[in-house]
């Protein structure tokens, strides 16, 4: 049976996180709520654990995760570019129930991550979701805690068993705050326009906004 650890959403202790981050740190797979809903999470640069996710969620490895972060330096890392007006609007948006997709401008390892020109970021409002990242010290894989074509959970009893029978860990902090996905948006710096690819928690007026002053035009 997967251990199921209770933790606070607005005061996490590090003791209440301990075990997740072992698990994390040896290729495993938990579950915790995000500011949206329930998500898994493994470490990024993680090959087995990838291939693990992957086939836990029944996804092809030719489709892509968003990366959990708890730093815009970590993002500007990882896409191997940035600029003013990037800054600009990470800080604008972040931290907030937003997915952003940017071109990737550096290899990475493993080579999972360079079959694909943008990467996804997350950099939630959630002590959980970021307490995690810092105490591994990696960026996370994040992805919602259901299969294929089933509802994102909202709390850890809406987590079907096909999920919690192959995962190691879950963190249970009790229903998610918003319970809406991330809205997710790409953003080509090149055409100076953006593109809203799903609506969600992130109201879209707020976003438009952010964007325009920033010269951005919505395709």
């Amino acid at each position: 049976m997967v251990k199921t650890i209770k933790i606070s959403q607005a005061r996490p202790r590090q003791t209440q996180m301990n075990d997740a981050v072992t698990v994390l740190k040896n290729s495993g797979i938990i579950a915790h709520a995000t500011e949206t809903v329930y998500g898994l999470a493994t470490v990024w640069d993680d090959w087995p654990a990838i291939q693990r996710l992957s086939k836990l969620k029944q996804r092809g490895l030719g489709q892509p995760y968003s990366m959990l972060v708890s730093s815009i330096a970590e993002i500007i890392e990882l896409i191997g570019w940035e600029s003013a007006q990037l800054h600009h609007l990470l800080e604008n948006i972040f931290p907030g129930p937003i997915t952003i997709l940017l071109p990737r401008k550096r290899l990475l390892r493993p080579t999972f991550w360079n079959q694909f020109t943008e990467l996804g970021f997350r950099l939630p409002r959630h002590a959980v979701s970021t307490g995690l990242e810092k105490s591994v010290g990696k960026p996370l894989i994040t992805t919602s805690a259901n299969i294929k074509n089933m509802p994102p959970p909202r709390s850890v009893r809406e987590i079907s068993s096909a999920i919690t029978q192959h995962i190691d860990c879950i963190l249970d902090s009790g229903e998610c705050q918003i319970q809406i996905p991330s809205t997710i948006i790409k953003v080509n710096f090149t055409e100076q326009n953006f593109l809203i690819i799903r609506e969600g928690a992130f109201k879209e007026s707020a976003l438009v906004g952010i964007l325009k002053k920033l010269s951005l035009k919505k395709l």
